[in-house]
Parts: C-alpha cells; sequence; structure tokens
C-alpha cells in the first residue's frame, strides 16, 4: 500500500445491451464470463448440442456434444487455444463461458449456437472488448500540473476538470480510472463511491453533487478523517 489514503479498486466486467447484443469488457489477462440462453420449455425436448463462435469462424471456439447422452455428461470440446483456460458450465443460470487469460486478438463477437432435439435452433451474441490499459497514466488538473494518489478534498458541487493521458494500451486512460469518494463520518467502515468513468470527454469535467453513488468497502486499517460532506478524488 502506497499511502494509508489509498484505496485498491478492480475494474469488473462489465455487460450492457448494444444493437440486440450484450457487450462485455475485461482487462487484457482477464476473465470473460460469456452467457449462452438454453431454454429447454418442453419435458420431451433438450439441448443435443452448442456451439460457441468467435466473429465468423469456420471452426467453434468450444463445443458441447449432447447428441446421445444428457446435456449434464455432454463431452465438451474446447479448440486448442483456449483448451487449458476455459469451461463451459452448463448448469449455471445462465449457462457460462468462462475464458481465463484473455488476449486482445480473442476481442469480437462471441455466438451461442444451442440445437434442440425437437425446437428450432436458437442463437446469443455477447460482444467482447478486451481493454489494454496503458503502460502509464498522467492525470493533470486544469492548469497541466501533474497529479498522483488523492487530491482533495472538495466540497460537494465544486466544478473539477482533470486530463488524462495514456501511454501505450488500446484505451484512453479516464475510462476507468477516476473515482470521487465521499466520507460518511470518521472512522466508518464503509465508504460511498461516486464513479465518474462513464463521462468519455477529455479533459474529465465532473461536478460533484450531480454523480451516482456506489456502496464499497473501505480497507481495514485507513484512516479518513476528512470532514463529513467532503469528497475525496482516488484513483487507480
Amino acid at each position: 500500500m502506497h499511502s494509508r489514503h489509498q484505496l485498491f479498486l478492480s475494474l469488473v466486467l462489465t455487460a450492457s445491451y448494444f444493437a440486440g447484443s450484450q457487450t462485455y469488457m475485461v482487462l487484457e489477462g482477464g476473465r470473460a464470463d460469456l452467457p449462452c440462453d438454453l431454454n429447454v420449455t418442453s419435458a420431451e425436448d433438450e439441448v443435443t448440442l452448442i456451439l460457441w463462435h468467435r466473429e465468423d469462424s469456420g471452426s467453434p471456439v468450444y463445443s458441447v456434444d449432447a447428441r446421445d447422452r444428457v446435456l449434464s455428461s455432454a463431452r465438451h470440446f474446447p479448440s486448442p487455444e483456449i483448451a487449458t483456460r476455459s469451461f463451459f458450465n452448463v448448469s449455471g443460470i445462465p449457462p457460462v463461458l468462462t475464458i481465463e487469460g484473455m488476449k486482445k486478438a480473442e476481442e469480437g463477437v462471441y455466438r451461442c449456437r444451442v440445437e434442440y432435439r425437437r425446437s428450432r435452433t436458437e442463437t446469443t451474441d455477447a460482444l467482447l472488448t478486451v481493454i489494454v490499459p496503458p503502460r502509464e497514466a498522467i492525470i493533470m488538473d486544469e492548469y497541466g500540473q501533474h497529479l498522483r494518489g488523492v487530491i482533495g478534498p472538495y466540497n460537494e458541487g465544486f466544478p473539477l476538470a482533470l486530463a488524462c493521458e495514456g501511454e501505450g494500451g488500446s484505451e484512453m486512460c479516464n475510462i476507468y480510472s477516476v473515482r470521487c469518494a465521499r466520507i460518511p463520518s470518521p472512522g466508518s467502515q464503509r465508504i460511498v463511491f461516486i464513479d465518474a468513468s462513464n463521462q468519455s470527454s477529455n479533459p474529465k469535467s465532473c461536478y460533484l453533487s450531480q454523480m451516482s453513488l456506489i456502496l464499497q468497502e473501505v480497507i481495514p486499517g485507513n484512516i479518513y478523517d476528512q470532514r463529513n460532506g467532503d469528497v475525496l478524488l482516488i484513483w487507480r
């Protein structure tokens, strides 16, 4: 821990709807969990085959063959590229294909094709983006002064303008690097984070009283002595 005020925030897999598909973001080297809809509507019906493809690949990246047995004991066939770092949990609700150690070259549209014994074939699409973090993120205030760690506190409603420049990586660093936090009371075991990461402008401008609240845990042992109502700005 570099500072008693520094919090380590994890980037979680994010899902949203886009063009009829679910879209996901994962850090390079992280884990992707991609759901697949299974809809067995009759006791006389059952899943016979599940095929996962990426983009327009001819061969599936993962397949499950249940044509001669029940789904729970079906044969699994991951492609050689992901054989040691993937698993498809067919008993989950919904079933999820998990791929560890994601690479930038593996992003794209993943399509899950489900074939049934009686019902029509169904497909589920997921757009997966693999984010390569910048090697170094440089955060500056409106005067171009470099900032590190924690700045503030600022009063609620304070107009705050920041710029973020990243060296290397595939994404702008300000997509996920900025968090604002309010300290409820001295010695509190919980902290409220105000998420500013959905703003895409660069430099980033935000008014601290206009953001939605996300509840997170405080790291034990840290001391937060800012006055009630004051705001800290914290980034990774």
